[in-house]
Parts: structure tokens; sequence; C-alpha cells
């Protein structure tokens, strides 16, 4: 029994060790997967910003298209971009609050501009937060290039709906729909809007920041951040100290 208690002691030391060195804030959970679905108006990047979708490679299928009252026309996602493990976005729940990291994905998507001279192609995009890009239309989360550009590209608007559980992630949007009568719907779309680094280093024309061009929607898979694990091991290893002992 004290060889027992020996090496229970030793994993506990351990564990309080990796503790230690982790993050300090216990109830944390990290993104690990799942597909981050996007809609681009191809008629309004047509007609303002003179600009189609040529191609996409590494792409998944995007959630299924959504249906809201009132026969509004349907919000049909079009592109799917898969969610890699590689990401570190850590948030705590009940209710959702945003921690650290960025949500990285796969994925290239190919187009022509008539106002930009070349091939243009976004990927490896990352869905990123910055508290000083809130305002009265944008909500601080936002749309990097990770593939050529390497800037922010669209600002997700401010009517921002996101849940978090231990097992999954959703960030969405919610708004009335401007039917008769309005209809709220919430969990459905999130705006995306030009954001400033993209016009001003593609020199477009100012009238396209703050353009809504589409709108996106995250559904992700999560786990234990790595330092809540350690917490319930060590509870574990604790408890079982504790009947040990009792029993001697």
């Amino acid at each position: 029994m004290n060889r027992q208690n020996q090496f229970l002691k030793s994993l506990l030391a351990a564990a309080v060790i990796g503790m230690a060195s982790s993050s300090p804030t216990m109830g944390q959970f990290i993104v690990n997967g799942g597909v981050t679905s996007i809609f681009l108006d191809q008629q309004r990047w047509d007609n303002v910003f003179l600009t189609t979708v040529d191609s996409t490679s590494g792409t998944v299928a995007p959630v299924p298209t959504i249906d809201v009252p009132n026969d509004p026309p349907n919000l049909g996602y079009e592109i799917g971009l898969p969610i890699s493990g590689s990401s570190d976005f850590q948030f705590e729940t009940g209710p959702f609050n945003y921690v650290e990291g960025s949500i990285q994905h796969g994925g290239i998507i190919n187009l022509t501009s008539a106002l930009i001279s070349g091939p243009l192609a976004f990927g490896n995009l990352s869905l990123e937060f910055d508290a000083g890009r809130i305002g009265a239309f944008a909500s601080g989360y936002y749309i990097a290039d990770n593939l050529a550009l390497n800037i922010p590209l669209f600002d997700i608007a401010s009517h921002i709906d996101i849940s978090g559980t231990s097992t999954d992630l959703t960030i969405a949007g919610s708004g009335v729909w401007p039917s008769d009568p309005p209809v709220a719907f919430p969990n459905v779309m999130s705006l995306m809007r030009f954001s400033p680094e993209f016009v001003s280093g593609q020199s477009l024309p100012p009238i396209l920041l703050g353009l809504d061009v589409g709108w996106i929607r995250t559904d992700a898979t999560a786990i234990p951040e790595p330092s809540s694990s350690l917490f319930l091991l060590v509870g574990g290893l604790g408890l079982l100290l504790f009947r040990n002992n009792r029993k001697k």
C-alpha cells in the first residue's frame, strides 16, 4: 500500500507541476475542428467590386442552406473552409467568454478582379478577435488572409451570436428580417464587411470600406484546454490517495 501511495503521490506531483506550467485558468475549452461556411454575395462583388470567384481548392461542404421564417430568401452558404487542428482559439462557457487565440482554416478561394491587377487569392484564412476593432458596425471578430496578402480581409458585423459548450462552438449572427411583420432569427448569419486594411492595401475606392459582401458561420468542435484536463487528473489522484489512506 505504501508503494502504491508513493506512486500516486509522484503522479500527483507531476500533474501539479504540469498545471503550474500551463494556463492558470480552469474550465476553458479549445477549438480543434469543424467547418466555417461562407457566402460571397456574387452579384454585389460583380457589380461593385467587379470581381468573380473562379475556383476553390481544399474546401469542404458548407453547412446546409438555412431557411428563416416568413419566406425570405434562403441563406445558402456556398464554400466550406475546414477548421485546422492547429487552431488555438480558447473560450470559457456559461456564458461564453473569449480567452485568446484564433481559428485556423484550410482552403483557397481564387478570384479575378477588374480593380486589381494580376490573380487574387484568399487562403488559409483565420478567424481572430481584436477588441480594438469593435465599433458601431463591427464585433471585433474578423477574417484574415494568411496566404499572400497577410492582412484582415473582412470585419464581422456587430450583430453576432456566439454560443460555446464543452464540445462545440457556434459563431453565427442574430437580427431581425425586414419582413411584415419583422421576424427575429437568432443563430443564422453574420455579415462580412470589407476591412480598412484590404480597401487601402489594394487601392480600392473608399466607398467599398465597410460594404457588406457576404455572410459567415462557424460550427466548430471543441475539447477541454489542457490545464482543465490536468485539473480533473489532480482531483482523481487526490481522491485515490484519500481512499487509500482511509484503508490503513
